[in-house]
């Protein structure tokens, strides 16, 4: 019992010593979300939170805009221009 007991602990000290790191704390700001309307033609500031100095990247259709976090943690990219592509 004390033999399995010892490898469930060991499993999970490394469990959290491996995974933890690559887990992140991004949240962007409530206004943008699922079904969010963005202006066309005009470049779109997006902000948020995340963790001190990570990588953050906004995808939208085929543009990929990338920043890193400040040591607040505050973030923010600028989409560029998008034509209109709605329903």
């Amino acid at each position: 019992m004390n033999r399995r007991l010892l490898i469930f602990f060991l499993t999970i000290g490394v469990f959290i010593t491996f995974v933890h790191p690559v887990l992140s704390n991004v949240i962007l700001c409530p206004l943008f979300g699922d079904g969010a309307v963005l202006q066309r033609d005009a470049k779109i500031p997006v902000w948020g939170t995340a963790s001190n100095r990570e990588r953050i990247t906004v995808r939208i259709d085929k543009t990929v805009v990338s920043s890193i976090a400040n040591e607040n943690g505050e973030c923010q990219v600028i989409l560029p221009e998008h034509k209109a592509d709605g329903p």
